[in-house]
């Protein structure tokens, strides 16, 4: 229960989110969409591609940031990984670090993005596929954007301000609300 409360607030951070770098004056340009599919009705998986790799599943969370990439697409890239230690609650856990040379999701294109490096099987009990990356916030907050659930789709761009709306900032790859 605790994880899905945490998952619904993140989701619902990743709904807020496009206001976080949005000037005064919204229009309604939504300039490009992405569908995605939808699990446990609150994981948006959607696809994209790592290097010459395409039709990767791709999870989004607003909650991650540096972006994750499974163990088994990093080897598939042949990309060198690094030891590295991870901050958490409790106090740190040992993964792995690399640079994916190009990435691709949606209209964003980030070159040289250094990564953690974790073996993301773990996903498959919850979930009918393999997830190859976890999406964060380092590559996800780089423009505007908001999830329709309705349609499955994220919209990427120029949106209308809401009438309640939670100015965010980006500060360290984490959403801050002053």
């Amino acid at each position: 229960w605790a994880m899905r409360k945490r998952n619904f607030w993140w989701l619902t951070l990743l709904t807020i989110l496009p206001l976080a770098n949005q000037a005064a004056a919204g229009t309604d340009t939504k300039t490009q969409a992405l569908r995605f599919d939808l699990y446990r009705d609150y994981l948006i998986v959607a696809r994209g591609s790592a290097g010459p790799v395409k039709g990767l599943n791709f999870l989004l969370d607003t909650g991650a940031s540096p972006t994750v990439l499974d163990r088994h697409l990093v080897q598939k890239l042949h990309l060198e990984e690094s030891p590295a230690s991870i901050a958490v609650l409790d106090g740190s856990v040992q993964a792995g670090q690399a640079v994916v040379p190009d990435l691709h999701f949606g209209p964003m294109q980030k070159q040289n993005l250094s990564v953690l490096v974790e073996d993301l099987s773990f996903f498959q009990k919850a979930l009918p596929l393999h997830i190859d990356a976890v999406i964060g916030l380092d590559v996800l907050g780089q423009v505007p954007f908001e999830v329709d659930y309705t349609s499955r789709e994220i919209y990427f761009g120029s949106l209308p301000r809401l009438a309640n709306s939670l100015p965010l900032q980006i500060k360290a790859g984490l959403p801050i609300a002053e």
